[in-house]
């Protein structure tokens, strides 16, 4: 079994030495600080430019969590975690919405250019290419949306450019 498997079967640490349970159970401001889980809880088929010691996805890897429901149900939780972070929720139709803590979050992450705009666009593609393709297409619904209404910003040059790369990736196995 792979160490990313390990990791999202809740038997293995990730580089850190942290459990995914772990990670999860963080407060906005270390999720906010802390830089090196983000590649874990979502990982892709592209090597990080930040952190050398991230996952990339194989080719197996990607079958294994298409294939695997509990594995699916895990990235759900942590995309629902970080969508808490980010201030937004899931609906109980599955669409992405405002939460209560949006306003406070829209300061620090949706209106200026900064590092969380990269997450989201990690968060795309890893949830496109294993097999999450409702919930990425749920969060860019959102995202769409909320830039169209005002609420957020662009992002930046970098995680607009990070955001088709992923894409691509995506592309290869929705394909198959």
């Amino acid at each position: 079994m792979s160490t990313l498997i390990e990791f999202y079967s809740g038997k293995g640490p990730d580089s850190g030495g942290r459990y995914l349970d772990e990670i999860l159970a963080w407060d906005d401001e270390e999720l906010e600080d802390v830089h090196d889980y983000i590649q874990w809880l979502f990982p892709t088929t592209i090597a990080s430019n930040y952190h050398r010691n991230a996952p990339v996805l194989t080719d197996e890897e990607v079958a294994t969590f298409r294939n695997d429901v509990r594995l699916k149900d895990t990235v759900r939780a942590a995309f629902g975690r970080f969508l808490r972070f980010l201030g937004l929720a899931i609906a109980t139709d599955g669409c992405v919405i405002d939460a209560v803590g949006l306003e406070d979050r829209r300061v620090e992450i949706w209106v200026y250019e900064n590092h969380n705009w990269l997450r989201v666009s990690r968060i795309l593609g890893s949830l496109q290419t294993l097999g999450l393709e409702t919930e990425a297409q749920a969060i860019f619904q959102w995202l769409e949306a909320a830039y169209k209404q005002g609420k957020i910003g662009s992002g930046d040059g970098n995680s607009r450019t990070e955001a088709a790369i992923s894409f691509a990736q995506w592309k290869k196995y929705a394909q198959q």
